[in-house]
């Protein structure tokens, strides 16, 4: 029965040491792989620049406004997740203060007041995202 014990204190300890190992090794490769990318992307399209500056033809200015476009597309899409992330840390403080506000004990505590943390963050990338991020430019006719 000691033996059972034991092997149950070991286990208990090592599960969460092996999944947190392999939550952080997943996140390394994760974040290697997307650098990649990036890289990549950018490789080729610093090729795709150079010899466009090569050769000036029509489709050069297509060429120039399929990346103009693409900027726009990526800017509006990091604004967009930044009002998003805005949002969800606002319903996650009003969360934390409706339910604190719910539970008796926690209300007299006062420990709900720590949901207006998140709320704060929230409204700080709401407005960083409706007054401050990179907006696409007009379109050049």
């Amino acid at each position: 029965m000691n033996d059972m014990h034991s092997v149950h204190a070991l286990l208990v300890l090592l599960v969460p040491t092996i999944a947190a190992i392999g939550l952080f090794a997943l996140l390394t490769v994760a974040s290697w792989a997307n650098a990649r990318q990036r890289e990549r992307e950018s490789f080729h399209r610093t090729e795709l620049l150079r010899r466009l500056s090569e050769t000036s033809s029509e489709t050069s200015g297509q060429v120039l406004e399929l990346l103009r476009e693409d900027d726009a597309a990526r800017m509006r899409r990091r604004r967009e997740g930044l009002i998003l992330a805005g949002m969800i840390w606002l319903v996650i403080g009003a969360g934390f203060v409706g339910a604190g506000q719910i539970v008796h004990h926690i209300q007299q505590e006062g420990l709900w007041a720590f949901g207006i943390i998140p709320m704060f963050v929230g409204t700080a990338i709401l407005v960083h995202a409706a007054f401050f991020a990179a907006r696409p430019g007009p379109r050049p006719r």
